[in-house]
């Protein structure tokens, strides 16, 4: 045999898994209907499988190619045929054959699984990888009907009795996860149309949340802060704060028992959240990584998220316009993150994790306002949404403030290392509920000085939904109390006695008299800071006893710290 022939045969060894699926097909059709094909599956499966999942596209595509280019050019050069490029010849027109099939057989197996994700998007995230991944296999099973394990949308619990560990692999595995999922919700999108795509995104979407969790070994747990909420009635906007990457993953899950009153073609039903986030463009869109391979970008792009373009200004004022216009246009719900980037991860003096914070995400600009850890635009936005609910003859706008904590714990700011065995808890507060007669009397403004009275006032309604935006945003967080807790837990450490504890103690006691969460400012952004620093900034403040968060001392320390934080 000559050397193409040879290579037609060691190509062979690739393409074992779609032969036995080919070969096996007319016993897999008669086992069909046995239980013994009911999850779980055999283990081997599940390997090769897996194993076919990562090698098989690029077999199908890449090495199929290259294979049928070189039939194409022995065909061009040689003259007349030999028997050892008519053999090889074959093999390879049959690889590609077989490639064909292979393509078209997984395109089934996702659109199948992108539907059951719409139907069942609770299902255990290891059955629905190991169902993928059997169908992949050289004995694809049946697609089973039943026998999944359905987790709690409120309390998803996958830790193990293993130690936490920082580990970097279950971040690929993650990525690997997310651009299996994308290219499922793609294919939705492309095969069966874009309201059947958008549903089955959504379901995808709150997998993708229980999938995250699954692979850091985490548990997350829903609360609500006050009482059971109903299904949301009318246009509902969603307020997060940011600690992490995985905030914009979990999310859909973690909210997946909240429900909101539906009027479709089938009439009024209740239907899951379908939440569209105002991202960053830079992030999803300009990156081809995130964009293309990962299939991330493209597929929140067919979903209908919003995007900002935070290098170009101006930008991010016609980003809200576009989402009050789709808040009030389309059966969706926005999502958004008032701090518009993450909270840097509070220190510990032992060097452990600890969550991250929430009065660090300012900029050079915004270091001395008492918001300006919240950007602008969660508040342009609300207004401007009830402006437009208002001329549509709506009534009120739901926000619904929620509070992240942990995942500053299992992914931090600046730290690719995933901490596994985390506990990460979404605190849900009751609807606040803004009549749209609150912008009576307000007209949008055609520049950022205005002259109208009525465009004055929309600028002081943004004041006042900043405002309150921030007192529930902490509420929901208990965060003045996480702040304390940690000041008392940690000062000792690093060489500060009970006394001088309780004299800050009482300056912030001070601070909640007057509603001043200035001290808590100070007091975020230097627990941000290397521990190292804390006893000279601390002692600094203890100097101001009796002073207040106005005079020039405090303000002067305050930018120290922020400048050392930035």
């Amino acid at each position: 045999m000559g050397l193409f022939t040879w290579i037609a045969i060691v190509a062979l060894f690739f393409y074992l898994t779609p032969i036995g699926r080919l070969l096996t097909r007319p016993i897999r059709a008669m086992l069909g209907t046995r239980p013994e094909w009911k999850i779980p599956y055999p283990h081997f499966l599940v390997k090769v499988g897996r194993l076919e999942y990562l090698l098989g596209p690029l077999r199908d595509r890449a090495l199929s190619i290259l294979l049928l280019g070189i039939v194409v050019y022995r065909w061009w050069v040689e003259s007349p045929i030999g028997r050892d490029t008519l053999i090889a010849s074959s093999l390879i027109v049959f690889y590609n054959l077989l490639a064909l099939l292979t393509i078209r057989h997984r395109d089934g197996v996702r659109l199948k699984l992108a539907e059951l994700a719409r139907v069942h998007s609770n299902i255990h995230p290891e059955d629905f990888f190991n169902l993928f991944y059997a169908q992949l296999s050289p004995w694809s099973p049946p697609f089973p009907q039943q026998g999944f394990r359905l987790v709690p949308y409120n309390d998803a619990d996958y830790r193990t009795d293993e130690g936490p560990s920082q580990k970097f692999s279950p971040m690929f595995e993650a990525v690997l996860s997310t651009n299996t999922l994308a290219r499922m919700a793609i294919m939705a999108f492309g095969r069966v149309g874009p309201d059947h795509g958008r549903d089955a995104f959504d379901g995808l979407a709150r997998l993708w949340g229980s999938r995250v969790a699954h692979l850091f070994k985490m548990h997350l747990h829903t609360r609500l802060v006050d009482e059971a909420i109903p299904p949301l009635e009318g246009k509902t906007l969603l307020v997060f704060n940011h600690q992490s990457t995985l905030d914009f993953g979990l999310n859909f899950f973690a909210l997946g028992n909240l429900r909101v009153r539906s009027h479709g073609d089938l009439g009024p039903g209740n239907r899951h959240l379908r939440p569209r986030f105002i991202a960053a463009k830079d992030h999803f869109i300009d990156n081809p990584f995130i964009y293309s391979w990962v299939g991330l970008g493209k597929v929140i792009e067919n979903a209908g998220m919003i995007f900002i373009n935070r290098r170009k200004k101006g930008m991010g004022w016609l980003a809200m316009q576009e989402a009050a216009e789709k808040l009030v246009n389309a059966d969706v719900e926005i999502a958004v993150y008032p701090q518009g980037t993450r909270a840097y991860p509070l220190r510990c003096p032992s060097g452990d994790r600890q969550d991250a914070g929430f009065y660090t995400t300012f900029s050079k600009k915004t270091w001395r306002d008492p918001l300006g850890h919240l950007k602008p635009g969660t508040a342009h936005l609300i207004v401007d949404t009830l402006l437009q609910m208002k001329s549509h003859g709506q009534d009120h706008l739901n926000v619904l403030v929620v509070g992240i904590s942990g995942a500053g714990i299992a992914g931090p700011k600046g730290n690719w290392r995933v901490q596994t065995q985390s506990e990460i808890e979404y605190r849900v507060a009751s609807p606040w509920v803004i009549p749209t007669s609150f912008v009576d009397g307000v007209t949008f403004p055609q520049s950022r000085d205005p002259d109208l009275p009525e465009e004055k006032r929309y600028f002081e309604k943004m004041d006042q939904i900043q405002e309150e935006l921030n007192r529930r945003m902490v509420e929901v967080l208990s965060w003045h109390q996480v702040l304390r807790r940690r000041m008392a837990e940690d000062l000792p450490k690093v060489g500060f006695s009970g006394d001088e504890i309780q004299s800050l103690q009482a300056w912030l006691d001070q601070a909640d008299a007057g509603k001043d969460h200035r001290p808590y400012q100070l007091l975020d952004r230097i627990l941000s800071l290397p521990p190292d620093l804390w006893n000279r900034l601390f002692r600094l403040w203890l100097g101001m006893r009796d002073t207040n968060a106005e005079t020039q001392a405090f303000q002067a320390l305050l930018q120290e710290v922020s400048e050392k934080l930035r």
